[in-house]
């Protein structure tokens, strides 16, 4: 399958999400970003990454998402 993405992403200033199927290509994309990053002398806070399921949704911008689910304000958000 070549020319097809393994990994999708979604960025908005210095907030970003990555989507891949398996956790081993999201993890390898989390090794190749912190290469990228370290070369500008910045890092990842590990308290804000969560890696999950998508069917568990996930708080981003003040947001819930969640698959096949309206995107709606989370309760963070709405503090």
């Amino acid at each position: 399958m070549k020319g097809k993405r393994l990994v999708h992403y979604v960025r908005y200033g210095d907030d970003m999400v990555l989507l891949a199927r398996t956790c081993w290509q999201l993890r390898r994309a989390i090794a190749a970003l912190h290469e990228e990053i370290a070369a500008l002398g910045l890092r990842l806070h590990r308290a804000k990454r969560f890696i999950g399921p998508t069917t568990q949704g996930l708080n981003s911008l003040g947001y819930q998402t969640r698959a096949e689910v309206k995107l709606r304000p989370c309760a963070e958000g709405l503090r």
